[in-house]
């Protein structure tokens, strides 16, 4: 896979849509733990397994801000402070917290993708060390282009 250690050309995100939010480094997947809708369940990186608790709806709130909701609960994609865990937010619409600026690196690998947290500024979303070992911890962590876990590839999911 590509790897990115410049990000002086991304651009907005603009797509709308159902995915599957993949890991660069690990191949691992954005997952809603055990497909709890309890708030505070950890999102991790496992192994794909095509579940409803692994797909994610990614939805515009205004301002170049997205939600990030998972298809089997509705939870909401919650960052909760710099270098601790992405959990499920329950409820949390208009909170910042949920929030996602989303940025597409168009010039030379449009496939890759980071999240960056809204309220937790300078911070992406990462798979803790870009571990390929499944149930791994997601966390928003201070961006660096030298540290593996914090580039996403998005696959569209027709429904």
């Amino acid at each position: 896979m590509p790897q990115i250690n410049d990000y002086s050309d991304f651009t907005e995100f603009k797509t709308a849509g159902l995915y599957t939010i993949t890991n660069q480094s690990s191949g691992t997947v954005l997952d809603l733990y055990g497909g709890s809708a309890e708030a505070g369940t950890a999102i991790i990186g496992y192994a794909e397994h095509d579940g409803d608790n692994q797909m994610w709806q990614i939805a515009d709130v205004g301002d170049s801000k997205w939600v990030i909701i998972c298809k089997k609960t509705g939870s909401y994609v919650r960052a909760t402070g710099d270098g601790t865990p992405v959990v499920a937010g329950v409820g949390y619409p208009d909170n910042k917290s949920v929030h996602w600026k989303i940025q597409k690196h168009e010039a030379n690998h449009p496939e890759i993708t980071h999240f960056h947290s809204v309220s937790q500024q300078g911070d992406v979303l990462e798979l803790k060390d870009g571990s390929e070992v499944s149930g791994t911890q997601v966390q928003a962590y201070a961006q660096n282009a030298a540290r593996n876990g914090q580039k996403w590839l998005l696959k569209k999911i027709n429904v």
